[in-house]
């Protein structure tokens, strides 16, 4: 039988961190997925154990809260760990690890312990995954716990086997702060106002009364405690909101750009040719100005169609010498259609190129009289600022979780395998 098949060696170690610092593939690792698959069966039946010992406590009417705590604090760790390795996941881990984290914030109570629910969805598959590893690493099977009642030891005992304690070798990989990036629920349980706090900003959609996210979010405490996965569809709602503002955001930058065109574009070509290639890079900057933001939020919501997109609106904010309203035009029709495609999956209003042009009006007579850099600086810069300040207020809000371990939530399917790529 194979020793300690759970515990991945250090050269292994060292080839996997380089291989995911360079993100390249890990299949020539030596026995990397068989390390990982021993892992994650692991894992489910330290889950499993944990959910046993709650109902035991149940039955018994003595809770011991200091053990939630301790529970939770471990079924994040797994969580974590799991993610950072690209790590299979059986689902009834993720099903414990919320349960936990609702009773901890008083919104749920302990006798409704989804035990057999969850045993359901996970003995089968870890009794499979018991056989296929060969492992004396995890004890006993639960069935025999349940005769025995020792679920403390066992725990104690499966922690420490499988380096998941404080001291564990596992967790030392990883920053302790971010142990409760996987509380995917916390936010929701124990905050306020969010949907007053996700809604896109007043001064730009200042008639949009956000009926598309209040609408997810009472069918999420409505059904949340039969479906976990509920949650996901809130944070998708949030992310179409998040994406409406940021195409909203390159709209009104657009605006100011094809009504400064001349200045910003034609008027290069009049320039002293010495000096033409420094002032086109001057102004190339302000138009690329939301660039940066925008690739920042594609890339953090994991939107593979936006990210795509990023190659067309960079080339398309630019002046290079064939730059020209007609090309110009039809890219902003392109970033219409975008937003229009996000405003209908939150129920905002649609926008048309006419509605474009009304909508977007600014005092640019100012920017005829006084064209310097400074001026056209500030006035992108603020456009700027509000998408920011909105995107660090959602950031904010999901705290202690982040889209990236909430799609990690939801790609896991049926059987626990993970679906898609990860974030």
């Amino acid at each position: 039988m194979e020793q300690n098949p759970t515990i991945i060696s250090e050269s292994d170690k060292k080839a996997l961190l380089d291989k995911l610092d360079r993100g390249l593939p890990m299949t020539d690792i030596v026995s990397y997925s068989e390390k990982t698959s021993a892992l994650a069966c692991g894992y489910g039946f330290v889950a499993l154990y944990m959910l046993y010992h709650i109902k035991q406590m149940a039955d018994d009417k003595y809770i011991r809260s200091n053990t939630l705590v301790q529970y939770s604090n471990y079924l994040h760790r797994m969580l974590l760990v799991m993610y950072m390795l690209r790590c299979p996941i059986f689902r009834g881990t993720w099903f414990v690890a919320v349960y936990v984290d609702a009773l901890l914030n008083g919104f749920d109570k302990i006798e409704n312990n989804p035990f057999i629910r969850t045993a359901k969805v996970s003995i089968g598959p870890l009794r499979t995954c018991h056989k296929t590893q060969k492992t004396d690493r995890l004890l006993h099977e639960p069935e025999e716990v349940h005769l025995s009642k020792d679920f403390s030891y066992l725990n104690t005992k499966l922690l420490s086997n499988l380096r998941l304690n404080s001291e564990g070798v596992l967790s030392k990989l990883f920053a302790p702060q971010d142990d409760h990036r996987f509380d995917v629920y916390g936010f929701f349980f124990s905050k306020k106002h969010i949907n007053a706090k996700l809604a896109p900003p007043k001064v730009w959609f200042e008639t949009y009364r956000n009926r598309a996210l209040r609408g997810v979010y009472h069918t999420v405490e409505d059904t949340w405690k039969t479906n976990y996965f509920a949650l996901c569809d809130y944070t998708n709602t949030v992310k179409d909101l998040v994406l409406m503002t940021a195409y909203y955001a390159l709209l009104k930058h657009c605006r100011f750009l094809l009504i400064t065109w001349y200045i910003l574009v034609d008027r290069v070509n009049l320039v002293e040719p010495s000096l033409r290639p420094s002032v086109r890079e001057e102004r190339k900057k302000l138009m690329q100005m939301p660039l940066p933001l925008l690739e920042t939020i594609f890339r953090d919501l994991n939107s593979a169609m936006d990210v795509r997109n990023l190659s067309s609106i960079e080339a398309n904010l630019n002046n290079d010498p064939g730059a020209n309203k007609t090309d110009f035009t039809e890219f902003v029709q392109q970033v219409l259609a975008m937003y229009n495609l996000y405003a209908k999956k939150v129920k905002a209003n649609l926008l048309s190129y006419d509605d474009w042009l009304d909508s977007f009006k600014i005092q640019n007579q100012f920017f005829y009289d006084n064209p310097s850099v400074p001026s056209f600086q500030s006035a992108l810069m603020e456009n700027v600022q509000i998408l920011q300040t909105y995107y660090d207020d959602v950031i904010e809000t999901l705290k202690p979780t982040d889209f990236a371990a909430i799609e990690y939530l939801s790609s896991v399917n049926y059987k626990g395998k993970v679906q898609q790529e990860l974030p």
